[in-house]
């Protein structure tokens, strides 16, 4: 099995249509994967294949390191039962590919994953909010420790998904998240 994904160049010419939607891609993936537990497709992360399929289908025009993920992508999809299999050398293959595809994304042509914006701006608001929870304490000289560190990791919390909020929707408007 080692080394299964990476022999088939006459399958991608097969299969290099002009772009797969989405929904197209999730229904090929469902039905390939019926009958597998939903733990294994979570433990994949193979949530990410549908939303950065066609992302690199747009950007592989113009850049030839998208097309090459987008042509090793496709060999996912279209074979996507031995990442369920117990050789890990393949899932490690997988995992690589991705991980390697979403920094190029945001390296190169600051294209992010949904909700990773978000995610970064909560956790700085958290860790800003309970720093100055801690702090609060000693310029008031007030001995409720725990009600500002709460009330601190809450407003900076709140404010954190905000200010995500509000950026991500930036940044969904010209078309920079998949």
């Amino acid at each position: 099995m080692k080394g299964h994904l990476t022999g088939w160049p006459f399958f991608v010419c097969i299969l290099d249509h002009a772009g797969m939607e989405k929904n197209e891609i999730f229904d090929h993936l469902n039905a390939q994967l019926e009958g597998t537990s939903r733990f294994s497709i979570r433990e994949l992360g193979l949530e990410v294949l549908p939303r950065l399929m066609p992302r690199l289908e747009m950007l592989g025009h113009t850049c030839v390191v998208c097309e090459e993920a987008r042509q090793k992508g496709l060999l996912y999809v279209y074979d996507i039962k031995v990442l369920v299999q117990p050789d890990m050398t393949v899932k490690k293959q997988f995992e690589l590919w991705a991980d390697s595809t979403q920094k190029h994304l945001k390296s190169v042509h600051h294209v992010y994953a949904k909700g990773e914006i978000l995610a970064r701006h909560l956790f700085v608001g958290i860790v800003c909010g309970l720093f100055l929870g801690l702090l609060v304490p000693f310029f008031i000289d007030d001995k409720n420790y725990i009600g500002f560190v709460l009330l601190g990791w809450f407003l900076g919390a709140l404010i954190g998904w905000v200010s995500g909020k509000i950026v991500e929707m930036k940044v969904s408007t010209t078309m920079r998240l998949y």
